[in-house]
C-alpha cells in the first residue's frame, strides 16, 4: 500500500466516480479500479459498492476516507513545502525521436512564454530508454509514440499521429497508384533503431502479413532517414509529420496503410509514483489545449492494401 493508493481512494469518495477520479490525477479508469481494488485487499475490506449507476462508499470505506484524507494532505504539504525551496521552478521533460523532431520545439517554446518561472531541461531518446530514465526519476514526464511496458509506469493516450510507407522519385514504386503488403517482399528499407516505437509497430505488421525486408540502413535521425529515402532509394516506414515538407514539395510519395494498422498516439507518461507538481499539471493543461496544431498534416496519399 502506497500514498498513491490514499490519494486515488479520496479521489473517488469526493467525486464518487472512478472515471472523475481518473480525469483528476491524468490517467485511465482501469488503474483507479486497479489500485482501490489492491487497498481492499490489502486491508481485507470492502470500500465501496456499486448499487445501480451509482458507486457508495461502505462503511469501513467511511472510516478509513478521514484517516487517507489527513495523511494525503500532509503528503501533498510536505511536497508543496519542498518544491518551493527551489529557487527556480523546474520541468524535465522527455520524448521519442519523433515527437523530438516535430512538434516538441513549437510545444517547448510556448509553455516557456506562458511559465517564464520555469526552468526546461528536454531529453530526446526512443521509446525503451525514455521509459527507463522515467522510472529512474531522471526525467518528470514524457511524450512517446510507443508501447510503455513498466508497470511503474502511467500512460494515457493525447495526441493521434499515423505511420506512412515512404519512396523517393527514383524508386520504382514512386509513380505506382497502389501497392500491396506483399509487394515489400524483399525491399531495401532505411529502419529505426531497436527500441524504437516506430520500429516495433512496423515489425509487427510485418509478421502478420509474413512479409521479409531487407534492412540496409539503420538510423536513429529524421533527417538522415528522409535522406536515405531520397538519395539511396530505400524505403521507410516513418511518421507523416516528419515527411510533411517532402510530401508537399513531390520529393516522396507516401502510402497510408488502408487498414489503419499504423494509426497509433503519441502519450503522456509519468511514473505511477510521482507527485504531480504545477509545472507537469501546466505541461498537461497546455497539451490539451493544443490540439489545433498538433494533429497529423493532412497529405496526399496513395493506398497500401493488405
Amino acid at each position: 500500500m502506497t500514498i498513491w493508493h490514499l490519494q486515488l481512494f479520496v479521489a473517488v469518495a469526493e467525486t464518487g466516480s472512478m472515471s472523475a477520479a481518473a480525469k483528476q490525477y491524468m490517467i485511465r479508469q482501469p488503474s483507479v479500479s486497479q489500485k482501490i481494488s489492491e487497498l481492499e485487499s490489502h486491508y481485507g475490506v470492502l470500500l465501496f459498492e456499486r448499487l445501480g449507476n451509482r458507486l457508495h462508499i461502505t462503511e469501513a470505506g467511511e472510516k478509513l476516507l478521514p484517516l487517507a484524507r489527513d495523511l494525503t494532505s500532509r503528503f501533498n504539504f510536505l511536497e508543496d513545502y519542498m518544491e518551493s525551496q527551489h529557487a527556480v521552478n523546474r520541468l524535465r521533460i522527455g520524448a521519442t525521436i519523433t515527437i523530438g523532431s516535430s512538434i516538441l520545439p513549437q510545444f517547448i517554446e510556448r509553455y516557456r512564454c506562458e511559465n517564464p518561472d520555469t526552468e526546461i531541461f528536454a531529453g530526446i531518446s526512443n521509446t525503451a530508454s525514455i521509459s527507463q530514465k522515467l522510472v529512474n526519476n531522471e526525467l518528470d514526464i514524457a511524450l512517446v509514440e510507443g508501447v510503455v511496458k513498466s508497470p511503474e509506469l502511467v500512460s494515457t493516450p493525447k495526441l493521434k499521429d499515423f505511420l506512412v510507407l515512404a519512396c523517393g522519385k527514383g524508386h520504382p514504386f514512386y509513380s505506382k497508384p497502389s501497392l500491396h503488403s506483399q509487394d515489400l517482399q524483399d525491399m531495401d528499407f532505411v529502419m529505426r533503431e531497436p527500441g524504437s516505437g516506430t520500429r516495433e509497430l512496423f515489425e509487427q505488421y510485418l509478421a502478420r502479413h509474413h512479409v521479409h525486408i531487407k534492412i540496409a540502413l539503420e538510423y536513429n535521425n529524421p533527417e538522415a532517414m528522409r535522406q536515405a529515402i531520397l538519395v539511396n532509394r530505400c524505403m521507410a516506414v516513418i511518421s507523416v509529420r516528419l515527411l510533411e515538407d517532402a510530401a508537399r514539395a513531390n520529393e516522396v510519395r507516401l502510402f497510408q496503410s488502408q487498414g489503419q494498422e499504423w494509426n497509433r498516439t503519441f502519450n503522456l507518461v509519468y511514473h505511477k509514483n510521482k507527485h504531480v507538481t504545477k509545472a507537469m499539471r501546466r505541461f498537461c493543461t497546455l497539451l490539451d489545449q493544443c490540439s489545433d496544431w498538433t494533429n497529423p498534416p493532412l497529405l496526399p496519399m496513395r493506398p497500401l492494401l493488405d
